[in-house]
């Protein structure tokens, strides 16, 4: 994938690998739990 997320702490960041790379954060403590569930439920489903 041309994206990455990277989780750390209340912000979220992503990145896009493109011709000019470039990447924002958001810092929210909402949207970086929403993300944490996310990972872990779809950890869980990849275990099955």
């Amino acid at each position: 994938m041309p994206t990455g997320v990277i989780v750390f702490g209340n912000k979220v960041a992503t990145l896009i690998w493109g011709e000019i790379p470039s990447a924002f954060v958001i810092e929210s403590k909402h949207v970086s739990k929403a993300y944490k569930v996310f990972f872990e439920d779809m950890w869980k489903i990849a275990k099955k």
